[in-house]
């Protein structure tokens, strides 16, 4: 009997799984990324970090995701890791990086302000 995915039913194409097309042959360029087979948290997290890295390297999106998830080092290797401000001063030459206030957000003022006294802007900002 000939299955639907074998007649070309693009709805059946996602009824296979990875290890059975790998198995069949038709990777499709599955070879091009590492086959992530442990279940393991600390393991699956550095993975998706390695490629959250490679997703956003040319995006400026890259500064924000490493802000939004503490991974911003600061003075010393204070909170969080990746990105340092030694870094920046000496490999990019900015000399003006101040950690305390480009390692959070600024709330948008138009809130600060119709919070009535509720929020309070990020002290660094």
């Amino acid at each position: 009997m000939v299955s639907s995915y074998e007649k070309g039913d693009p709805r059946a194409r996602g009824n296979k799984t990875f290890a059975a097309s790998v198995a069949a042959g038709e990777n499709d360029g599955a070879g091009i990324l590492p086959q992530i087979i442990t279940t393991d948290k600390t393991t699956l997290r550095l993975a998706i970090w390695h490629e959250r890295r490679i997703e956003l390297a040319l995006e400026f999106n890259r500064w924000y995701d490493l802000v939004r998830y503490n991974k911003v080092a600061g003075p010393n290797g204070s909170s969080g890791t990746g990105y340092t401000e030694n870094l920046l001063k000496t490999v990019y030459g900015r000399t003006n990086f101040n950690y305390a206030k480009f390692s959070h957000f600024p709330i948008p003022q138009t809130f600060v302000t119709s919070s009535n006294g509720v929020l309070k802007q990020n002290s660094a900002w």
